[in-house]
């Protein structure tokens, strides 16, 4: 396994990948973020079960760390699309110590709202 540090942005703009920029976009924050939402979920829902707390609400924390160059309205658009897909979710809350100071967004389930 080999990793790779730095700023990879100017070079991904200058790639001409023969999937269209959006596609390769959200496979990328597919592969980031996805297996860690569904963990988490998976979580809040057996949390749910063995407590017995049904109602409770259903909160995941993204912490991100490791890529600060990656913008938060991509992360904010990913991560809104995704939720619907995690049934015992009902808000994410996104932390980047990124490019900006620090930001901070909820990202909350208006079915359960």
């Amino acid at each position: 396994m080999k990793a790779i540090s730095g700023n990879h942005i100017p070079k991904l703009q200058n790639f001409k990948p023969h999937v269209p920029w959006p596609a390769f976009m959200e496979k990328k924050l597919c592969h980031a973020f996805w297996r860690h939402l569904k963990h988490a979920d998976e979580q809040i829902r057996d949390f749910r079960r063995i407590i017995g707390f049904k109602e409770a609400r259903g909160v995941t924390i993204v912490i991100n760390d490791g890529s600060p160059s990656l913008t938060s309205e991509m992360v904010h658009a990913f991560l809104t699309r995704e939720l619907g897909k995690l049934p015992n979710t009902d808000a994410i809350i996104y932390l980047s110590d990124g490019l900006v100071k620090y930001e901070m967004a909820t990202i909350y389930n208006e079915k359960n709202a």
